[in-house]
């Protein structure tokens, strides 16, 4: 795929090629069925790009994602680009405005992708740029203004081969123009009670199993406290299952401990179970740093 590029694009295409994981899985991603059924519309219209193009029609290639930190935006993009076998791009634009090369890092991604055809480009927070001009900031400098300038121009530019994905945390503070151009926008929530157990399984490695060892009443007492929480995330998840995996490597073992997992819960929620003289089950909350 290289051999498409020059040697200067070469240079450009190992400086923001995102290296992606294989392993992430399209399946393992936990979306909301609304988010499901957009991205199952995505693929179809990705895997017909090529139709639609020579009927004169564009695919939808544009997806804005938003939502809290650790959601799934980042790992979505690279299970897509995996299960797609598009080579991603990175735009790292809070480094490139650091630099004042925000306009030059954008132009040159856009090139590169174009000349491969098929790839992501993905722009993660791109607030950074493209935010509401009247939302009385006093935040716009002259590289700003040329790098969301460059942007706009690219977009309406793009190559109908490429997929652009972009991200925020503050979708509020997005320029409408900018929100405009996408033709799928994705809202990621915080996982909920349901999402806890179903991540859980969703992220463990198909070479380990689960030793459901949680009593049922006290796993239904730690997740009835997630709703309490703006701190829990897929990512947070995703490393507790791992850091389970990695105890049972240890072990010599092959089965992950249910247990194990929700301990992490609990310490991120700061609750720890407890039994009254009667034997009712009650949750003890402990401030940070405490366990008492």
């Amino acid at each position: 795929m290289k051999s498409k590029l020059s040697i200067e694009q070469q240079e450009m295409y190992d400086k923001y090629c995102m290296r992606v994981n294989s392993d992430i899985s399209i399946d393992s991603v936990i979306l909301s069925d609304e988010n499901r059924v957009k991205l199952d519309e995505f693929i179809l219209e990705t895997k017909n790009g090529e139709k639609f193009i020579q009927a004169g029609l564009k695919p939808i290639n544009r997806i804005l994602m938003y939502g809290a930190s650790g959601t799934g935006k980042t790992y979505l993009s690279k299970a897509l680009s995996n299960f797609l076998s598009y080579q991603l791009f990175y735009v790292d634009i809070s480094r490139a405005l650091s630099t004042g090369i925000a306009s030059q890092a954008l132009t040159e991604i856009f090139n590169v992708a174009d000349r491969i055809g098929q790839a992501v480009i993905f722009l993660d927070e791109c607030d950074a740029i493209c935010w509401a001009r009247d939302d009385d900031k006093n935040q716009d400098t002259a590289d700003i203004r040329r790098a969301n300038n460059t942007l706009f121009q690219l977009l309406d530019q793009m190559n109908p081969r490429c997929i652009f994905i972009s991200a925020t945390n503050l979708y509020r503070n997005l320029d409408a123009a900018f929100v405009n151009r996408f033709n799928i926008q994705m809202e990621f929530d915080r996982p909920s009670a349901e999402d806890v157990d179903k991540s859980i399984r969703k992220f463990m490695r198909g070479s380990f199993s689960m030793e459901c060892d949680m009593v049922r009443d006290v796993k239904d007492a730690v997740l009835s406290q997630v709703q309490y929480t703006q701190s829990l995330s897929y990512r947070k998840i995703r490393d507790w299952v791992e850091r389970a995996e990695k105890q049972a490597v240890i072990k010599d073992a092959c089965t992950v401990k249910e247990s194990e997992i929700y301990g992490y819960l609990m310490q991120e929620l700061r609750i720890r179970t407890c039994y009254d003289k009667n034997g009712e089950l009650y949750l003890h909350q402990y401030a940070k740093g405490r366990y008492s």
